[in-house]
């Protein structure tokens, strides 16, 4: 679905934006987790 397509999305813009640091944080596992991405 194009939901899940645009959420990806938006990870992907979040990965390049935020620190790699935050991307050991809980909000970050969740929203992964959220799209069913590992």
């Amino acid at each position: 679905p194009e939901a899940i397509i645009n959420g990806f999305n938006k990870i992907q813009d979040l990965v390049r934006s935020e620190s790699l640091r935050r991307r050991d944080s809980p909000e970050y596992t969740q929203l992964l987790a959220k799209y069913g991405i590992q």
